[in-house]
């Protein structure tokens, strides 16, 4: 999956430099398939709550739990039908990302990476073809798919992640 998230963190409280924060955002998410596929971003969210630990004035270690909502959408031609396929899945990850701090003039730039692991709660399939409408629950496994129309989605999910961020005072914005 590929997913940008635009969020969107308040800073809660401020204890010895360490800060916990309530996390929001919206995610624009997709897969992408070589298999040239026209494949579509999705909307989605993510809402959560990280605690920073400060190792110096300009370094910290973040992490935390965030409800993040992935998926991905494709729309295939089939002879003179054209196919739209949506999946929404919904994960509770857990990120520890080595965050560095840039300040410039009482306001902070904060570039982050490290990894990130998933469990996989719930999520929704739909299909629309042919003027038929048809959705399904994510059927979670370890398999690469069923014949019946379900795939089935590992409930695992780890990763690396990124994050670049503009703070000011106790808002700041950015991108992850």
């Amino acid at each position: 999956f590929y997913d940008i998230l635009f969020c969107l963190c308040f800073d809660n409280i401020l204890a010895q430099n360490d800060q916990l924060q309530i996390n929001g955002g919206v995610k624009l998410t997709n897969i992408i398939e070589l298999s040239g596929i026209n494949s579509q971003f999705l909307l989605g969210y993510s809402i959560g709550l990280t605690y920073n630990n400060y190792l110096t004035n300009k370094m910290f270690l973040s992490s935390g739990l965030l409800l993040n909502e992935k998926g991905y959408g494709v729309t295939m031609n089939i002879y003179t039908e054209t196919m739209d396929y949506k999946v929404g899945l919904f994960y509770l990850d857990f990120p520890i990302k080595y965050n560095y701090v840039i300040t410039i003039s009482n306001q902070n730039i904060i570039i982050g990476l490290g990894p990130y692991i998933g469990c996989g709660l719930w999520g929704k399939i739909s299909t629309e073809f042919m003027g038929e409408n048809e959705t399904k629950n994510v059927k979670w496994g370890n398999k690469g798919g069923d014949y019946d129309g379900t795939p089935d989605y590992r409930r695992l999910d780890f990763g690396f992640t990124g994050s670049i961020s503009y703070q000011m005072k106790r808002i700041s914005a950015g991108l992850d």
